[in-house]
């Protein structure tokens, strides 16, 4: 992240000389998504065990659940790596329980296919569309409310920690998100965008029932289709037709062709079923009662009797929140108006603006990091997540929860990534 930041920060350096206007909105620009990100620091994925297959928890099924419960919760599909071009894709999820499955389980996956442009009359296609959006509009407001209020419960229940306990504002965030009413709130949001997501399916999808059967020609079996009610509980089924199974054979065997002349690109994802544990925060946020310890931490100093363990110490600050950019501006001796009206503002301004900017923004630098520790415990500060990474044992670990800034610890490589939304949630 910090290279990234440095990255934009010359090239809006470079891009002053040229055209003047704009240069406060990008790098203010720059701190909001900042400040969103590091608000709740899980929005950066911490190394996790891959996703492989899980079975189903139905003892007569024989189908291998192939999602995990991070893909719900974050949506992920792991496609992250699909060139343009690519015209048939297996998701990196489905990829690793392919590859750690027997040849006989059968796999669940999902799929989502795209007709070619050209394929259909244009205008026709734009009527399609037009109706399809136009009887979708209850649905998609109904998630769009379910959405804002998830935000908005959010944001009520960490500014009531914050007016009632003195600590700081990722402890708030963190804990809003283990409260029974947030989770509630984000179950209700879940519902509403997968009803959305399988009705419009149903409706774009109308027309190709036959694939269906051209699949199962291929041994493939249907689990649930977007016309079934059960569709809403599997993950990742936002413009797809179905949940399949097949064997790893049958899904590697699959290509573009076998869904039809006129589309333009397949994607097979991971999936499983919805269960109530997609709704509780990820295991790297999960707080055991007022402990700032995570579940999964607390269990494995009580498994290892308090020997070190491999930490993540998340910082936070208290007191009114402050944005980074208008201590910037401060330290340069300038208001927000002066610094984007100005006419000639020069180079070293906006150097020292960016600057200045970097360093109240990644503040947990040494400085702030070396006084908490004893020496051979520090492992690696991660600035750019307020975070820093150490070897505690469970003394020292609660030594640390005394600690005004320290937010909360978790072990290292607890799964800290939710939905972007969680992220989000809190900023109003």
């Amino acid at each position: 992240m910090t290279r990234d930041v440095l990255a934009r920060r010359d090239e809006e350096v470079t891009r002053i000389r040229k055209r003047r206007r704009g240069i406060l909105g990008a790098a203010s620009g720059i701190a909001v998504c900042v400040l969103a990100v590091l608000l709740v620091p899980g929005i950066i994925k911490r190394p996790a065990e891959p996703a492989g297959p899980v079975s189903s928890a139905d003892p007569s099924s024989e189908i291998v659940w192939t999602g995990d419960i991070s893909t719900a919760a974050s949506s992920e599909t792991g496609t992250s790596d699909i060139m343009p071009n690519e015209s048939f894709i297996i998701s990196d999820r489905l990829r690793e329980a392919m590859d750690k499955a027997s040849a006989d389980d059968r796999l669940a996956f999902t799929v989502s296919f795209f007709l070619e442009y050209d394929s259909n009359d244009p205008l026709e296609r734009l009527k399609k569309t037009i109706a399809i959006n136009d009887s979708m509009q209850a649905l998609g407001q109904k998630s769009q409310d379910a959405e804002d209020a998830q935000i908005k419960t959010g944001a009520r229940i960490m500014n009531k920690i914050l007016r009632e306990q003195d600590i700081t504002d990722i402890e708030a965030a963190v804990r809003a998100e283990n409260d029974p009413e947030y989770i509630a709130a984000k179950k209700a949001r879940l519902e509403a965008v997968q009803v959305f997501a399988a009705v419009r399916a149903g409706k774009y999808y109308e027309g190709r029932r036959d694939l269906i059967d051209a699949l199962g020609k291929k041994g493939i079996t249907v689990v649930s289709t977007c016309w079934d009610d059960g569709f809403t509980k599997y993950t990742n089924i936002s413009d797809c037709i179905a949940v399949f199974s097949g064997t790893r054979e049958m899904i590697a065997a699959l290509s573009k062709e076998d869904f039809g002349k006129d589309i333009s690109r397949v994607v097979l994802y991971a999936t499983r079923p919805i269960d109530d544990s997609f709704f509780q925060p990820p295991a790297g946020k999960r707080l055991a009662g007022d402990s700032k310890l995570t579940e999964g931490l607390a269990a494995q100093y009580k498994e290892n009797g308090g020997s070190a363990v491999r930490v993540l110490v998340h910082l936070g600050r208290t007191g009114e929140p402050v944005d980074p950019s208008d201590l910037a501006l401060k330290e340069i001796g300038m208001t927000r108006k002066e610094y984007e009206e100005t006419k000639d503002i020069s180079d070293e301004i906006v150097e020292k603006y960016h600057e200045a900017l970097l360093r109240y923004t990644f503040w947990v630098t040494p400085e702030v990091v070396e006084p908490l520790l004893k020496d051979g415990e520090l492992v690696e500060i991660l600035s750019g997540s307020w975070t820093f990474t150490a070897d505690l044992t469970y003394e020292r670990a609660m030594e640390l929860c005394a600690e005004k800034t320290v937010a909360y610890i978790s072990m290292f490589g607890e799964d800290e990534t939710g939905a972007v939304l969680e992220h989000m949630a809190f900023v109003e």
